[in-house]
């Protein structure tokens, strides 16, 4: 019979011990393949050092920057490229100076369950000298878990 004299926190290693299995499995799993993801951001300057980004733009639906110039040529009327520097384009919409820049970014393929559910999966990444340091660590852990549990019952 358990005496409790810990409260039954012993079982709160345990957890700690299920966490860092996840993690480490988690890390050391097979990963999905990846895509690259393009897309354009437009933000509208309000001083040198401060801009805000435009949720709703046209040249949100530009992939890179060349679509955004074909898109400003077509639109030549209502806006005036002020500096082009290659990785962004600074111009001036409504009496309003914005800029575009190019974004992209690798992507994990989507994974889904039995269901066809998707399912949201992370993959964290750590050296293996970290990843060997968290299999110590459960080990110690376990120990810990099983004196605590026989001092309590003491």
């Amino acid at each position: 019979m358990s005496g409790g004299a810990f409260d039954y926190y012993q079982y709160h290693i345990d957890e700690i011990v299920a966490q860092i299995e996840y993690e480490i499995e988690r890390a050391t799993c097979e990963r999905p393949s990846t895509h690259i993801i393009k897309y354009v951001s437009v933000l509208e300057m309000m001083s040198e050092n401060s801009s805000y980004w435009l949720r709703n733009h046209v040249f949100k639906e530009c992939q890179d920057l060349d679509d955004v110039r074909k898109l400003m040529r077509k639109m030549k009327k209502s806006i005036k490229v002020l500096e082009d520097k290659g990785d962004r384009i600074i111009f001036e919409e409504s009496g309003r100076k914005r800029y575009v820049y190019a974004c992209q970014h690798e992507e994990y393929d989507d994974v889904y369950d039995e269901d066809g559910c998707k399912v949201d999966v992370y993959y964290p990444d750590y050296s293996p000298e970290t990843i060997a340091e968290f299999r110590k660590g459960v080990e110690i852990l376990k120990k810990a878990s099983v004196y605590a549990q026989r001092i309590d019952w003491l």
